[in-house]
Order: C-alpha cells, then structure tokens, then sequence
C-alpha cells in the first residue's frame, strides 16, 4: 500500500469516470485517453488503496459491496 499523500489527483478523475460508466472502455472514451491507460491508472489506485476497487464483470466493472454505501455526492472538506 502507497502513501495516499503521493496520490496522483489526476487519478481520482479516472476512477470517477470508471464509476460513472462502469466500464474501462466507455471511461477511456469519456476521458479522451487509452484503455491502455485507464488500466494502469486503476491499477495505481488499487496499489495505493490496498483494494481491489471493482468487480470485473462480462461487460464491465461493477462497485464492491462496501462502496454501495458511500454517499452519492462528495462530502465538502473546508481548511482547517
């Protein structure tokens, strides 16, 4: 597991896509980047979260169980 302090933001992009679409293909498309480049991506934050993050499925990616829960918005974070 990575330090989540050396995350590349840019990422967190990446996985809302792969939420969004639940499909690597369809996040690549949306992103403008390679497939190629999704799954390397996500591999990176499967390596800082420890997590395999999905499911793969026949056609796609599906949300493990305990990210069902999550809340649909991002919370606000504001400066200490």
């Amino acid at each position: 597991m990575k330090e989540l302090q050396d995350l590349d933001l840019n990422l967190l992009k990446l996985l809302k896509a792969v939420v969004e679409t639940r499909n690597t293909h369809a996040a690549a498309d949306k992103l403008g980047i390679s497939q190629t480049s999704v799954s390397r991506g996500m591999a990176k934050l499967r390596e800082t979260f420890g997590d395999q993050l999905f499911l793969r499925k026949a056609h796609g990616v599906e949300l493990q169980s305990w990210q069902r829960n999550l809340p649909k918005r991002p919370m606000k974070c504001t400066p200490l």
